[in-house]
């Protein structure tokens, strides 16, 4: 039974890296699309987005971003921050991932 648990535990925290390391790659991608500019920082593990005077910390990676000068506003998704950043009309999830 344990070696059961351990052969879950370390496909779950597999497919978890996998899943970070997608987010690095494809976050940066989605922000592109919708012109919105960023600095790479560690990597690509830590964006800054600037967008008209406002500046997000954003980890692609877990999707958390965090406002600066915003009493803290935070949220996760690359798809949210765009929304909080009030990119385009009707952003959406357009299967990016």
């Amino acid at each position: 039974m344990a070696d059961d648990f351990n052969a879950l535990r370390s496909t779950l925290r597999d497919e978890s890296m996998q899943k970070r390391a997608h987010n690095r790659e494809s976050s940066p991608q989605v922000l592109e699309r919708y012109k919105v500019g960023y600095e790479r920082h560690n990597g690509g593990a830590h964006l800054i987005v600037r967008r008209g005077g406002m500046v997000v910390d954003f980890w692609p990676g877990t999707g958390k971003w965090i406002a600066r000068g915003e009493g803290g506003t935070a949220g996760r998704g690359v798809f949210k921050l765009l929304s909080y950043l009030k990119v385009g009309a009707n952003v959406h999830n357009t299967g990016v991932r």
